[in-house]
């Protein structure tokens, strides 16, 4: 029985199944809505839209000034997006706010919201009266207040997983109507973020993650106004978001979630070097790797919220599942093929064509394994 029919077969399978993982490897950041801040489509509007400004202007009668610090940031859950957190912050506005607020009866509590807080019940928000004094000839009001809370996470990017840095968000919004007018809109005006004067606090650092940066974001949100409204009409508000980028250090995240996957797969890919007599033991490899990658990628999914897109991590597992199946395969034809052999007296000649093409397999494998591991990053 000729055997080079059998191996052009294992050729094509091999070629086909690289051929698959490379289109899909290029489409799916097409085919995917992989941008969680892409999400607005005619079957599933919101009915807020919120606009980013990144110009900071010097203060005006209509500025309020907001001054952030965050003391504690603790019990970060990726899967719910959430994370908790206390401190203070500060309002400080001038004499045409306060007649606009003293005109319209604005409570303390209706000039400003935290928009991304959750769980009210144990939400704790103790406000100070409002203090007037003297600022360069100008009088100025304050107001503090303390904050502690559970906030949700709007925005969890995940194409890097679990590589991607992690943002949380304080957001904090003009409240009342009345300030949002459009001839009397009033603007958030946070503090500039500065080495010399930072908005984290003593115990903001969080285990397993490093906090590299704080800054602030400003925006409008717009808000579909209330149905007995004209038809199309908004509401604007000016929104103020603090931003704590903390990293998770590359060595800790390699060592707890790829270093279990490249020993389990590299296993999978020594495998071949085996002798081709040892059909039932080198068979076993393939199955029980593919199993143990099953709870490893369990165990992944489990510790972040599920995206409607692969994440890098994703790549890498469904990259090994296509190589488990295809190990898998190579090793029930060349066993078949290497008893058919001995039949026909041709074993020795059979067992080097194998090797040779076992090791063009093992090669390939490790070759699309970096072509997965570089093409699937997002600069």
């Amino acid at each position: 029985m000729q055997l080079k029919p059998r191996l052009a077969q294992l050729y094509l399978a091999l070629f086909t199944s690289l051929l698959i993982i490379g289109f899909f490897q290029f489409s799916a950041p097409r085919l995917l809505p992989h941008n969680p801040q892409t999400h607005d489509t005619q079957s599933a509007r919101s009915y807020v839209s919120v606009e980013t400004i990144n110009e900071k202007g010097k203060p005006a009668d209509l500025d309020i000034n907001l001054t952030v610090r965050v003391r504690t940031i603790q019990n970060i859950n990726l899967p719910e997006q959430s994370f908790s957190a206390e401190g203070f912050y500060w309002l400080q506005w001038g004499q045409e706010v306060q007649d606009m607020i003293a005109r319209h009866k604005i409570a303390l509590d209706g000039i400003v919201e935290i928009v991304n807080l959750v769980d009210r019940d144990s939400t704790v928000i103790e406000r100070t009266e409002v203090i007037s004094r003297q600022n360069g000839g100008r009088k100025v009001y304050s107001l503090s207040v303390f904050y502690s809370g559970k906030f949700f996470i709007p925005n969890v990017n995940l194409e890097n997983s679990p590589f991607d840095r992690l943002i949380l968000p304080i957001i904090i919004e003009v409240d009342d109507s009345e300030l949002s007018s459009e001839s009397r809109f009033v603007s958030l005006s946070p503090e500039l973020n500065t080495t010399a004067d930072p908005i984290a606090g003593e115990f903001s650092n969080i285990s397993g993650f490093r906090l590299i940066k704080t800054s602030w974001q400003r925006a409008v949100a717009s808000y579909l106004s209330s149905p007995d409204a004209p038809t199309g009409s908004q509401t604007r508000y000016s929104r103020a978001t603090a931003l704590f980028t903390y990293d998770p250090g590359f060595w800790a995240v390699f060592v707890q979630w790829i270093l279990p996957l490249v020993v389990v797969m590299g296993i999978v890919v020594m495998a071949p070097s085996l002798d081709g007599k040892l059909g039932d033991s080198r068979l076993a490899i393939p199955t029980a790797a593919l199993l143990t990658l099953i709870f490893l990628h369990l165990g992944y999914k489990a510790s972040f919220p599920e995206v409607p897109y692969l994440t890098y991590l994703d790549q890498l597992y469904a990259y090994s599942y296509c190589v488990c199946i295809l190990i898998y395969i190579l090793f029930v034809l060349s066993s078949n093929a290497h008893s058919r052999g001995n039949r026909v007296g041709d074993g020795g000649n059979y067992l080097m064509q194998q090797d040779r093409f076992e090791l063009i397999v093992q090669v390939s494998i490790v070759v699309g394994y970096v072509c997965v591991a570089v093409l699937g990053w997002h600069a």
